[in-house]
């Protein structure tokens, strides 16, 4: 809290004991609560104000428009080492994918011989 510690606080603590009293302590803690409560709320209504009055919101948003300009530009142009290594790691999968294609055919042979596989199993079932 404000960047102070315990230790701090505690000495604040202790000089507030000292200059006002047991008595007087408790007053004087609740009058300081309400008078940083009521400060606060004060700041941030004022705030609220300039912003509203200004349109901070309208120049904010103005002035992030490169920003956000730059990253989408920066999203649609990538490096061409990035372009190389997404083009080998594509051409990996679609080697992979008629590997196994490959694979399929040499162990089953082709759509129709494992049609026909499939209907001689069938009658065998049936046949019992």
């Amino acid at each position: 809290m404000f960047g102070m510690g315990i230790g701090e606080l505690l000495l604040i603590f202790v000089i507030a004991l000292i200059v006002f009293g047991p008595e007087k302590l408790p007053t004087v803690a609740r009058t300081v609560g309400k008078v940083a409560r009521d400060l606060k709320r004060t700041t941030d209504e004022l705030t609220e104000t300039i912003q509203r009055e200004v349109g901070i919101d309208e120049i904010q948003s103005t002035l992030d428009l490169p920003a956000e300009v730059r990253k989408n530009v920066r999203n649609l142009v990538m490096p061409p080492d990035e372009v190389a290594r997404r083009r080998k790691e594509k051409l990996k999968e679609i080697e992979l994918v008629q590997a196994k294609r490959a694979l399929e055919e040499a162990s089953f042979g082709t759509d129709e011989e494992r049609v026909e596989a499939e209907k001689e199993e069938r009658k065998d079932k049936i046949d019992g």
